[in-house]
């Protein structure tokens, strides 16, 4: 039996950067809960089609009540009545561990070997989805931090995979444009003068922003802009006390390196990051808690979405 076993797993297809795609909706257009949420294990980005959805495996919640913490406050998921259907912020963790656990045990793939695409409603954008604390083991370790079990981590707009078509030409413009200057200097690429946002966006050799502080999620605001434009990154600082500095730390360490370079520096900076709680995290004076990378690549989109048929080169 060992040796049928191993001679499975030798022929068994390699995942070539497996990809996560965890989708999140909101109720309505106010972005309030409940959510709904939903995802999909993608072992090799390159042979997926995005028209029938081969390629992508559908993943469930049935594992979802193993990470439910029994207390005197907290119940079960399953006595709880909790589905992928309506959820609030704080159960969105409990799915995404699920997700993960079946990534390890059932497909076989290390979680540090994973790219977690989030795809977000604008009222999550500037929520810490992606450092979250996942129930794994003893601890409620978040994405992004630890030297093990750390996916890589990017947001994504579910905006922009439901907008207008007349749009998506201007996505893959400037995707185009973007991955012909991957040896590029980061910070060349991106506007950040928030006075004229708008204007540098539409120009070809401007691929995204870089602020601040966190970006308006307004119907006409920062985000939106960046949408409009078809730029597919954004890189900024969430909302605190240091984000100052801590924008000054992203000149040093993300925007005088290569774009290419963007994904493995910024998870480097949350690997380095102190373990916190939540409640402590918002005041801490480290990059890797306020941290927010978005990068948006127009062939990874979920099985089924209306973005048409793009023969570009990934990245």
């Amino acid at each position: 039996m060992r040796d049928l076993m191993l001679l499975y797993q030798r022929q068994k297809p390699a995942a070539k950067s497996p990809v996560l795609w965890v989708s999140v909706h909101a109720a309505d257009v106010t972005g309030t809960p409940p959510f709904s949420i939903e995802a999909w294990l993608v072992p090799n980005p390159d042979v997926y089609d995005p028209q029938t959805g081969k390629g992508a495996i559908k993943l469930s919640s049935k594992v979802l009540e193993k990470h439910r913490e029994k207390s005197q406050n907290t119940v079960l998921a399953s006595e709880k009545g909790i589905s992928e259907d309506k959820l609030n912020y704080d159960d969105i963790r409990l799915f995404i561990a699920s997700y993960l656990e079946q990534v390890g045990y059932a497909h076989g793939i290390d979680q540090e070997d994973l790219t977690v695409e989030l795809f977000l409603p604008l009222s999550l954008m500037n929520q810490p989805i992606e450092r979250m604390g996942i129930p794994a083991r003893l601890d409620d370790e978040p994405m992004g931090n630890g030297e093990d079990d750390c996916p890589h981590v990017m947001l994504r707009s579910g905006d922009r995979i439901e907008e207008r078509p007349r749009k998506w030409s201007r996505w893959y413009k400037k995707w185009d444009q973007l991955v012909a200057n991957l040896q590029t200097v980061t910070t060349t690429m991106l506007a950040k003068d928030r006075a004229t946002l708008a204007k540098e966006l539409a120009m070809d050799n401007i691929v995204g922003f870089s602020l601040k502080t966190s970006p308006s999620l307004a119907a006409r605001g920062e985000v939106y802009k960046l949408i409009k434009s078809g730029a597919p990154l954004a890189i900024w600082v969430r909302d605190n006390p240091h984000a100052v500095p801590l924008a000054q730390q992203i000149e040093a360490d993300l925007l005088g390196y290569p774009l290419h370079e963007r994904a493995v520096r910024v998870m480097r900076l949350r690997r380095e990051t102190e373990f916190l709680e939540e409640a402590d995290c918002t005041s801490s004076p480290e990059l890797g808690h306020h941290l927010v990378l978005l990068w948006e690549n127009p062939q990874h989109v979920p099985p089924g979405s209306n973005v048409p048929l793009y023969n570009s080169q990934l990245a």
